[in-house]
């Protein structure tokens, strides 16, 4: 059974990671950098194919040593790979993608899954994947969001723009733009908190 962790848990613990690694962005408003942040838990990142169309699947968190299976681009085949505990798989397609908004929500939302559910995952003695547990999901969804577009930074930057964007859809481009994520990450977390 998984443990329920409300919202206001999940912002609580994200704002004092945020203090503790990466202080001077949240006093100065800016994006994130969640690589580094993974790279301060004791994570690391690999890239690999996935899947063979690169749509199903864009990360996999790995907490125990072992082998996952990843697509062969050169053999046409899924084959399996050698992978350290704690580690971090993202869809190279994604990450070769200009526009890092889905890559940075992607490393978020793992990185969420390693800190709200690793001994959930190490009990099943699978690799979660997207396509896992809807209720983790939702969970590592909230707590990437919180990650990357801290409240407290979010309201400033807001209202520093007030006035100046001239509708939603500007807010929200603006928003995103700054904090480096997704539209559509950026309208769900404005929507969330009642910005707009």
């Amino acid at each position: 059974m998984l443990n329920v962790v409300d919202r206001r848990s999940i912002e609580a613990r994200s704002r004092m990671l945020l203090e503790k690694y990466c202080p001077d962005n949240l006093r100065d408003h800016s994006a994130i950098p969640i690589e580094h942040l993974v790279e301060k838990l004791g994570l690391d990142i690999e890239y690999q194919y996935l899947t063979k169309l690169g749509e199903d699947v864009l990360g996999k968190l790995v907490c125990t040593d072992g082998l996952t299976p990843y697509y062969d681009m050169d053999e046409r085949k899924y084959m399996l790979l050698q992978v350290k505990a704690n580690t971090i798989i993202i869809e190279v397609r994604l990450a070769d993608k200009p526009d890092k908004g889905r890559y940075r929500f992607t490393v978020a939302h793992e990185l969420a899954h390693w800190l709200l559910h690793k001994s959930k995952i190490i009990e099943s003695e699978a690799a979660l994947t997207e396509s896992g547990n809807s209720e983790m999901e939702r969970q590592a969804d909230y707590m990437a969001s919180a990650l990357l577009m801290p409240i407290n930074s979010v309201k400033r930057h807001f209202y520093k723009l007030q006035g100046k964007c001239g509708g939603r859809e500007n807010y929200i481009t603006a928003m995103a733009e700054h904090f480096c994520v997704s539209r559509q990450a950026m309208q769900i977390r404005l929507e969330n908190h009642n910005l707009i």
